[in-house]
């Protein structure tokens, strides 16, 4: 997967460890909310990330 910095937005540096724990409870209220209570197009977003991330 090329990714290209897209000049028009704001990028944020975080230590790998805080991200994975931001994407962790991410996956938990996405599981929990399933299908009802949650943003259809963010949750998927947030699975690849999390497969990325490993």
């Amino acid at each position: 997967m090329d990714v290209k910095p897209d000049p028009e937005e704001e990028y944020v540096i975080m230590p790998l460890g805080v991200l994975e724990r931001i994407l962790r409870y991410a996956m938990i209220v996405c599981q929990e909310h399933c299908p009802a209570g949650r943003d259809p197009a963010t949750c998927p977003y947030i699975v690849n990330l999390t497969r990325q991330v490993g």
